[in-house]
């Protein structure tokens, strides 16, 4: 079965209906899960800059193994008055057809709600894979959130307002270029729209049309079509639209030669509204429309079956006997009454009918802020340790593959996410988990030779806080470590066991200088299970100093190789030593020691569980 014939059934995690036949019996294919949707940010970076504005840049990738859908946030702020704008655009896997930097516009009495503050954030990976743009400004509140489900090539879309101001008019105005930006020679293109009603060609005034009767929508291109051989290489494939019942009042569609925008008319009264965005990137027109017919209906219905309340407040709502304050103090103790009242609140899988964004915001950050309380005896609570290992750049010669496989059964969760750099959209980082409870289940975090810088504010805030609610860091260096990483910045610095002296920190030492014990350094370091009868040596260091809390349990040459210290309830490790070098006939670089593996087993079993580690179980997890 290929990527294009997986249905949407496949999609909802439905039956497909089939039988192997086996001579007189029929055996059921066995069910196979489709993969998790990974969620991916690329954070908030300038763009570019010119004498009358300043524009900037996220993107979020959403991959369910079917398609890996990109999404960008444009913000452009401007030099004269500070005002600022953005907007949202589809950008992967084509950059026409939903326009990939601004593909929507919502329009409260007349005026655009994209000014002022707006956030762009991983709200879920996993089970789905959403993302939320939200604007906060004098019209009000406003959020649209996409969502991927697993197994599906379809944007869903789910837009919530809370004004606060009379609402007299509510239109949201969508931007498409069918199928490409190109012209032939002579400057033509033939853009189209299908509908129930037939074929809309190019004119000047607009089709208007019931949602109730119409509610499918094509777009397409007749010259630049993919089984037109001269125009293969200049079309990207058609794209739909779909709606639910009875939300939208009116659809206007101008099919223009060029741009197409369609105009949907809501009730001023409307507070919650759906859509569903596809993007039938790199097939022809027929084959795309074949399968538009084909699909069309079951991608309605999946539309108005999916909840778009998010699943963790679904969870608590589920859980409600269960949150107490019991054992908490403060901010946490206070959270929960108030918790426990708005998801009281919330009808049975619907958002809040009143204030549907704020709402949800508030509980949000109570069960935020009371899930972190609970975290310490959560986590005492379950076995072994979770690991999540960020891998840069000389990554494998750390070990850690290696300390993992000693764990064994003491290895509860491992996880892998790859570091990388591009000319054309800067750092990235293909996995980070996206909301409390995905970080939560790791115990240990290691950057293994990977920037703080990657993360962005978001994330870099979440990691901080995970780190204060019981969590820990390992660092391990490199040419991505330490002063290049970005590691004394706010809000990670002031946790860090260790500060960089300067930005490009690698150091070589004049000669080999061998690991000794440190002052601090427990028993369980240098004890037993470690050969420290011909101690390894190390070629290269980072030029850093001990921060107030960091405790030096190994030393080279009198410089700090392992820190480690506290960081709130959690506990953090820097290795301030690259694997670096050529060690001298005779001598043995500490990532070639045969104890090393042992040593960091050890270390991770100590800031995951907080306690001397018990002997590594060989074996593999």
């Amino acid at each position: 079965m290929t990527r294009r014939l997986l249905t949407l059934a496949a999609a909802l995690g439905l039956a497909l209906l089939g039988t192997i036949h086996s001579g007189f019996a029929q055996v059921p294919p066995p069910a196979v899960a489709p993969p998790p949707v990974r969620v991916s940010e690329v954070p908030l970076a300038k763009q570019s800059e010119d004498a009358k504005q300043t524009s900037y840049l996220q993107q979020m990738f959403l991959d369910n193994g079917v398609r890996l859908f990109g999404l960008q946030k444009y913000e452009t702020v401007s030099k004269q008055t500070q005002a600022s704008g953005s907007s949202v655009g589809w950008f992967a896997p084509s950059e026409g057809n939903w326009y990939h930097s601004d593909m929507f516009d919502l329009l409260v009495n007349g005026q655009s709600v994209k000014v002022d503050k707006s956030t762009f954030t991983i709200l879920e990976s996993g089970e789905r894979g959403v993302v939320d743009f939200t604007l906060d400004n004098k019209f009000g509140k406003f959020r649209c959130r996409f969502m991927v489900i697993p197994g599906s090539e379809v944007l869903f879309a789910d837009f919530a307002i809370e004004p606060t101001v009379e609402v007299k008019s509510l239109v949201l105005r969508l931007q498409n270029y069918p199928s490409s930006y190109h012209a032939t020679a002579e400057g033509k293109r033939h853009r189209q729209v299908l509908d129930a009603d037939g074929t809309c060609e190019p004119q000047a005034a607009p089709y208007v049309t019931d949602p109730n009767a119409d509610w499918w929508y094509f777009y397409q291109d007749a010259i630049f079509d993919k089984d037109i051989p001269e125009r293969r290489e200049a079309t990207y494939g058609p794209s739909a639209l779909v709606l639910p019942a009875g939300e939208a009042q009116q659809v206007s569609t101008t099919v223009g030669d060029y741009q197409v925008p369609i105009e949907i008319t809501y009730a001023p009264t409307q507070r919650h509204f759906r859509l569903a965005f596809l993007d039938y990137f790199g097939l022809g027109n027929k084959e795309a429309q074949a399968r538009f017919v084909q699909e069309r209906d079951q991608i309605r219905q999946t539309l108005q079956g999916l909840v778009f309340v998010p699943t963790r407040l679904r969870q608590a709502q589920a859980n409600l006997p269960q949150i107490k304050p019991d054992g908490l103090t403060g901010e946490a103790a206070a959270a929960a009454p108030e918790l426990k009242q708005l998801l009281a609140a919330l009808p049975g899988g619907d958002p809040w009918p009143q204030k549907p964004v704020s709402a949800e915001a508030r509980a949000l950050q109570l069960l935020d802020v009371y899930d972190k309380a609970r975290w310490v005896a959560t986590k005492r609570a379950r076995p072994g340790i979770g690991v999540l290992v960020l891998r840069g750049l000389h990554a494998r010669y750390w070990g850690v593959d290696e300390a993992e496989q000693l764990l064994g059964a003491q290895l509860r969760e491992a996880a892998t996410s790859y570091y990388s750099e591009y000319y054309w959209k800067g750092e990235d980082l293909n996995y980070f988990p996206a909301t409390w409870p995905e970080l939560s289940r790791f115990d240990v975090v290691v950057f293994a030779n990977v920037p703080f810088t990657v993360l962005g504010p978001d994330r870099a805030k979440a990691l901080a806080e995970y780190v204060q609610a019981g969590g820990a860091l390992l660092l391990l260096g490199g040419t991505h470590g330490f002063g290049q990483a970005g590691i004394d910045q706010p809000p990670l610095g002031p946790l860090m066991p260790v500060q960089p002296t300067k930005v490009f920190d690698l150091q070589t030492f004049a000669s080999p200088q061998p690991l000794t014990k440190g002052p601090a350094a427990p028993e369980w370091l240098t004890g037993a299970g470690v050969d420290w009868s011909k101690p390894p040596v190390a070629l290269w260091y980072h030029q850093v100093q001990t921060a107030p809390s960091g405790r030096v349990w190994l030393q080279a040459g009198g410089k700090p190789f392992l820190v480690a210290g506290a960081a709130g309830a959690g506990r953090v490790a820097a290795i301030c030593a690259p694997p670096y070098g050529v060690a001298p006939t005779g001598r043995t670089g500490f990532w070639e020691w045969k104890s090393w593996p042992g040593v960091m087993a050890k270390l991770l079993v100590w800031l995951g569980r907080g306690e001397v580690p018990t002997k590594p179980t060989a074996g593999a997890h």
